[in-house]
């Protein structure tokens, strides 16, 4: 879910840097645009980050629960 939504936040900032880049008649490779696409990708990793620590403790309730019905076995 976490990648779902850090990939549809990446593809909403490029879509609106190339809107910027087109309606405006900016240069494609501008520094300012670079700059924008480099903050686009670390915010898409930011949120990556953010959201993987939230399925964090499923995981281990599950592997623990597992692992202790194979034990009981």
């Amino acid at each position: 879910m976490g990648t779902s939504v850090a990939v549809l936040t990446f593809i909403a900032i490029v879509v609106k840097l190339l809107a910027k880049i087109f309606f405006y008649d900016r240069a494609l490779m501008d520094p300012q645009n670079l700059t924008a696409l480099l903050d686009a990708v670390i915010i898409a990793v930011t949120i990556v980050v953010v959201a993987v620590p939230e399925g964090l403790p499923l995981a281990v309730t599950i592997s623990l629960a597992f692992s202790v019905a194979e034990m009981a076995e």
